[in-house]
């Protein structure tokens, strides 16, 4: 049984590279322009758009298509990991993002946008009575933590495993040693025993707590119910500041995950897909904590940042609004439900090959590393742009027939290579 393992393993080996070749002489123009990269370490100035040979250069995007620097057409399963959720060019957006362009985009000072802005979310967000707004979801994150931590005059925050909440908080396996020092812990995700254990030991030195009710880039993994209900009693039992990440999960819902669950947190972040595709961070919650940043008060904090209110993030922002509704939230989320069952129903062995998520967002597992890279060149030579690790992010534009042809594409990879699963 041993031989035989290593000898599938070194054949896979093989057709990896060789997968990997056909790829290459692909994308010739793709490969030129990674090589043109060097003043970036390793190529890229972002560590996930990389996987070998070399990652495809995109020259533009339409709806729910792009196309990369050799003229091959994609339907974009990526969609910027949730960033892109109104697809490529929405016009509403595409035209507030013109207008403000026109009148300038360094003001220097408050812009007509951002109240409106600020207004439209704490009504979609019913429980944030105010908010502030930042550059990104990472700053949002981090702006939340250090208050919280302020306020509660504590030093320690409770994280999650295969959390992830911004490019130096994040908590993979394995570690992250650029990670931002918040004297943490770090537990299980959706275990209810070890969070008893955990705030038992801990849980007066924990200032603020910090969660995704959807682990995005951990795997698409949803926190259950009861998980949130008790971590939320614990936080209280404990004075701990609850911050929700929903950066990512706030596109399943109109009022967000913690509108879905009806347990709603302190805090809330926001990021990605806010800012219509924009650069944007915004963090909100009680009264009480956000006020702690009104310049009004004696006791003020200063939250400063010269994009704060950036005039095209907010007028794109602005657009972005009107463009959600809970009807094309509910169609793309009936859109992924339906391909995770259908994706199921393909895998031959679900221990090795499986897929996970809620609505529109999801993540394809594979128990072999080679395996999966094999079957994300497979999806790219086939016509979808999706993540390396597996994720896939649906946008507004994402049409049921190219759910189809994913289906499709998957078929085939298990035709041709199920032998390695």
């Amino acid at each position: 049984m041993e031989v035989k393992r290593m000898k599938n393993a070194d054949e896979l080996g093989a057709v990896l590279e060789r997968e990997r070749g056909k790829f290459a002489n692909a994308n010739p123009k793709s490969a030129a322009q990674y090589e043109a990269a060097s003043a970036f370490p390793g190529g890229s100035t972002r560590s996930v758009l990389y996987y070998p040979p070399f990652p495809l250069s995109i020259a533009k995007g339409l709806k729910s298509k792009i196309w990369d620097v050799d003229g091959h057409e994609y339907s974009d399963f990526l969609n910027e990991y949730s960033a892109g959720l109104f697809g490529h060019s929405n016009s509403a957006i595409k035209d507030a993002i013109v207008t403000a362009l026109e009148d300038g985009i360094n003001l220097g000072g408050p812009n007509r946008y951002e109240a409106c802005l600020a207004s439209a979310l704490t009504k979609r967000f019913s429980h944030m009575e105010r908010i502030r707004f930042c550059n990104t979801g990472t700053e949002a994150n981090i702006a939340a933590i250090q208050l919280a931590l302020h306020v509660t005059n504590r030093k320690s925050v409770l994280f999650f495993k295969g959390g992830y909440h911004g490019g130096f908080i994040w908590y993979p396996n394995g570690g992250m040693p650029l990670n931002i020092d918040f004297h943490e812990k770090v537990a299980p995700f959706n275990d209810e025993d070890a969070l008893d254990e955990m705030f038992a030991l801990h849980g007066s030195e924990f200032g603020a707590c910090i969660i995704e009710p959807v682990m995005s880039a951990g795997g698409a993994i949803p926190a259950t119910r009861p998980f949130l209900v008790k971590l939320q009693a614990k936080c209280i039992e404990h004075s701990v500041i609850l911050i929700f990440d929903e950066v990512v999960s706030s596109r399943l819902n109109l009022g967000g995950m913690q509108a879905l669950h009806e347990i709603y947190p302190d805090i809330t972040t926001l990021g990605k897909y806010i800012g219509g595709g924009l650069s944007f961070g915004a963090f909100g919650g009680r009264a009480e904590l956000i006020d702690r940043l009104d310049m009004r008060r004696p006791d003020a904090v200063a939250h400063a940042g010269t994009f704060n209110n950036n005039v095209l993030s907010m007028a794109a922002g602005l657009a972005a609004s009107t463009v959600l509704t809970k009807e094309a939230i509910d169609r793309i989320n009936g859109l992924g439900d339906a391909a995770r069952e259908q994706f199921s129903s393909i895998s031959p062995d679900k221990q090795k090959m499986s897929i996970s998520g809620q609505g529109s967002l999801s993540c394809v597992h594979f128990e072999s590393k080679e395996v999966h890279d094999l079957y994300h060149l497979h999806l790219l030579m086939s016509g979808y742009y999706t993540a390396r690790r597996g994720s896939v992010y649906l946008s507004l534009e994402t049409t049921e027939s190219e759910i189809l042809g994913f289906l499709d594409a998957t078929r085939v990879f298990v035709e041709r290579f199920g032998n390695y699963l």
